[in-house]
């Protein structure tokens, strides 16, 4: 694959959308899109595989049989072998900023791939202000989230990591909306909890 050293991977054709943010090349190559988490289709809650459907639909309309490029930042693959991109249509819209502004992912910070994040939280705003896909049924009660500034991630405040974050880097929201609207993401150690387990009703993971 020897455009996506040079930062760009044009003329890529698509074999298949294996999930919202997961596509699979004709060249070989698996790509994960950066900054954003979507909704599981093999979850076992019916909420999350609703608008997972909806993620991988708007995921294929905007990549099969379409003219795609790809881009990377400062880290090119993850521990699975999977390329990390932002995936562009020919018109120049973002498939990620796309997903967010929709409502149909949520922005995870995921350093160094940090070149769009402030563009990817502003899209997220709009979904939520909008209340769009999966915010549109958010509903939450007040309780005490502790986040880590570092890796941007909140917990559950029954969540053991969530009491372990060192002092210099705790940052605490009053609900889960706060912790979303500054771009923070669940820690995977309490996702369940806070996204489909939590507060009911509650419309996203």
């Amino acid at each position: 694959m020897p455009f996506v050293l040079a930062g760009c991977w044009p003329n890529a054709s698509i074999e298949e959308v294996k999930n919202a943010d997961t596509i699979v090349t004709k060249e070989g190559g698996t790509i994960r899109l950066i900054g954003v988490d979507v909704p599981k289709l093999d979850s076992p809650i019916s909420q999350e595989v609703r608008f997972a459907k909806d993620a991988f639909r708007l995921t294929r309309k905007m990549t099969e049989k379409k003219e795609i490029s790809f881009r990377t930042d400062d880290q090119l693959k993850n521990e699975k072998g999977e390329f990390l991109m932002y995936v562009n249509t020919k018109d120049g819209r973002s498939v990620n900023s796309e997903l967010l502004r929709q409502g149909l992912a949520w922005h995870i910070h995921s350093p160094p791939n940090k070149k769009f994040d402030r563009d990817f939280i502003k899209a997220q705003k709009s979904a939520m202000s909008n209340r769009k896909g999966l915010w549109q049924e958010w509903k939450t009660r007040p309780d005490t989230y502790r986040a880590s500034s570092k890796d941007k991630r909140f917990h559950h405040p029954s969540c053991l990591n969530g009491w372990s974050v060192p002092a210099k880097n705790l940052k605490t929201f009053q609900t889960r909306w706060d912790g979303f609207w500054e771009g923070y993401a669940p820690g995977d150690c309490c996702r369940y909890k806070l996204m489909w387990l939590g507060d009911p009703p509650v419309a996203i993971r």
